[in-house]
């Protein structure tokens, strides 16, 4: 007759058994929301391709071998999150978790905004709950005094346009150029395009992307035709730089007041760096 101690390791062995399979296939779900909890920021866009990535090369090909804990697990993971992660549009994962994508990335003038806009709100998403739950998350990072000193140089020396940054790189970037290939005798002499500007010749008129297709695949394939663009671009792969379009629609009112300061941020740029004045809102997510 097996000790009671004995019956508990076959038990425990069994259990074990069983769970192995199981913790095999979550697994790297596990460490991919870990990754992205790790960031000092919330790169929430990059959920959904990461995730789709392990839907094709695991959670769908995984062999369950029976396994009844692991099956029960492929059904959850492969209907109900597979879903409601390809039903969820980049913009949307972006302003609900990430409070930077609620932001203007051009100023507009507060005074042409509707009343009802101006309390800190868009749709159902209340601004000030969205921040508050981003620097709850982070507050083990932001009570850090190193980390509060460096964010308050990088509100010193930094933008806060996230647009008007990615444009500031890219100016450094031709500036740098030009210096370097420049001749000082002919200084008043107008300089031949460089290698960045006519990447950007040909960047524009390339097609638009929607907001539903994913910019990390699209630099990705064409990386080797926009060199020096696609090394910008990776610093803001994630943000998708797009000003929400109000959805409200009284007697289209709101719509006009929109289309009005889209067309004055647009008019805005075109005084800009002549590579910046063309990528509006990153083009692939240009409305």
């Amino acid at each position: 007759m097996d000790s009671p101690l004995a019956c508990d390791l076959q038990c425990y062995n069994e259990i074990i058994f069983q769970l192995e399979p199981f913790m095999s296939y979550i697994n790297p779900l596990k460490i991919a929301f870990d990754t992205i909890n790790s960031e000092q920021i919330p790169l929430c866009t990059i959920v959904r391709p990461l995730i789709m990535k392990l839907f094709d090369e695991h959670f769908l090909i995984f062999n369950t071998d029976g396994n009844a804990l692991t099956q029960a697990a492929q059904k959850v993971i492969n209907t109900e999150l597979h879903d409601s992660i390809a039903k969820c549009s980049y913009y949307s994962e972006a302003v609900f978790f990430d409070a930077r994508f609620q932001h203007d990335f051009i100023l507009a003038d507060i005074h042409t905004m509707p009343e009802q806009k101006l309390g800190g709100s868009f749709g159902s998403i209340v601004r000030s709950e969205i921040k508050a739950a981003i620097c709850h998350r982070f507050q083990h990072r932001i009570l850090e005094p190193s980390f509060k000193k460096r964010l308050e140089q990088n509100e010193q020396t930094v933008p806060k346009s996230g647009l008007r940054s990615f444009f500031q790189r890219i100016n450094d970037v031709a500036s740098s150029s030009n210096r370097k290939n420049s001749n000082s005798t002919s200084s008043e002499q107008s300089q031949p395009k460089q290698s960045i500007d006519l990447e950007f010749d040909r960047y524009k008129c390339e097609p638009t992307l929607d907001l539903e297709q994913c910019p990390i695949t699209w630099w990705k394939l064409r990386s080797h035709q926009f060199k020096s663009l696609s090394k910008i671009a990776n610093y803001y792969i994630c943000v998708p730089c797009y000003t929400p379009r109000w959805t409200m629609n009284l007697q289209g009112e709101v719509e006009i007041i929109d289309r009005n300061i889209w067309w004055r941020k647009r008019r805005a740029l075109q005084h800009q760096h002549p590579v910046e004045k063309c990528l509006w809102y990153l083009r692939y997510n240009h409305p």
